[in-house]
């Protein structure tokens, strides 16, 4: 009996989990063909160190499993614990998603019209050595364009900025 109730309750509770962990910083990244689903929160989200800590949650139809994992976004590579080891993000897997998600920029950053010019950000380039600290960023993480989509203007003036 237990084995018939057990699926069919998690089942029926898995969409009220689901949506709650939505709205407390989790994301589901990914949902296999057993219906188990993967969701991932970055523990400091507005973080542009090199490492990186963050949480899984996998749901499946017998229990969750919950770790807390690091990444190192310039080597392109998560800690899994269990093993004791560093593992490669490898092309098309479920760690692609990992990385891609916890070590992508800011996203609600709004872009800047020049190194030299105020913008809308929560941030701005005039406080004490942060222009040191985003020239710093973007020469750590030369995987990332942080100006993409943006006029190329932008990205010279940062080039001859951080070039000082």
């Amino acid at each position: 009996m237990k084995q018939i109730l057990l699926p069919l309750i998690a089942t029926l509770a898995l969409p009220i989990v689901a949506n709650a962990e939505n709205k407390d910083g989790w994301k589901n990244i990914m949902t296999n063909k057993n219906d188990e689903k993967l969701y991932i929160k970055i523990l400091d989200p507005k973080s542009n160190k090199r490492y990186r800590s963050f949480e899984t949650k996998l749901y499946t139809y017998e229990e969750v499993i919950q770790k807390t994992r690091k990444i190192d976004c310039k080597e392109k590579r998560i800690y899994f614990p269990s093993k004791f080891k560093w593992i490669s993000v490898s092309q098309n897997s479920l760690t692609t998603k990992m990385y891609k998600e916890v070590c992508k920029p800011e996203a609600n950053f709004k872009p800047y019209k020049s190194a030299t010019e105020y913008n809308t950000s929560d941030t701005t380039l005039d406080a004490p050595n942060y222009m040191n600290e985003v020239c710093r960023t973007i020469y750590n993480n030369p995987d990332i364009d942080f100006f993409d989509g943006i006029d190329e203007s932008v990205r010279e003036s940062f080039k001859k900025e951080c070039a000082k």
